[in-house]
């Protein structure tokens, strides 16, 4: 009877697997919103970072010069991620201003990836076994 019961392992198993799914997936929407992003110097294309609780990509690689906003904290869960424009002007980019109409990049790029994230969430049990 102790072998038929396998959800503690099963739970372990499925809570490291959406872990490393939000940690691909996380890197495929920062890709692609710095596909979508307009370029002039490149600082902000290369300001947009992956957060999760175990690492940052803040201030890595950028190109240019310009200023960032400060880091964000982790999010709460480790099945979490955020994708961050750290630009200091990077709202103004794609929201729109007085200054200029809106050139967004961070909802095109993440709405982009969606349908890969729904496959490899709708995938997970094959993970599992």
């Amino acid at each position: 009877m102790a072998d038929f019961n396998r959800f503690a392992e099963l739970a372990k198993k499925l809570h490291e697997a959406v872990k490393q799914e939000v940690k691909e997936t996380a890197a495929m929407v920062k890709q692609a919103e710095q596909d979508y992003a307009a370029v002039a110097s490149g600082f902000m294309r290369s300001a947009i970072y992956v957060k999760t609780q175990e690492a940052s990509g803040y201030g890595q690689g950028l190109v240019g010069s310009g200023n960032l906003d400060p880091e964000i904290p982790p999010p709460p869960k480790d099945t979490m991620a955020y994708v961050v424009a750290g630009a200091d002007y990077s709202i103004f980019v794609n929201h729109g201003s007085v200054h200029g109409p809106a050139q967004p990049f961070m909802e095109p790029g993440a709405e982009q990836i969606r349908p890969q994230w729904e496959a490899r969430m709708s995938n997970l049990e094959s993970k599992l076994k």
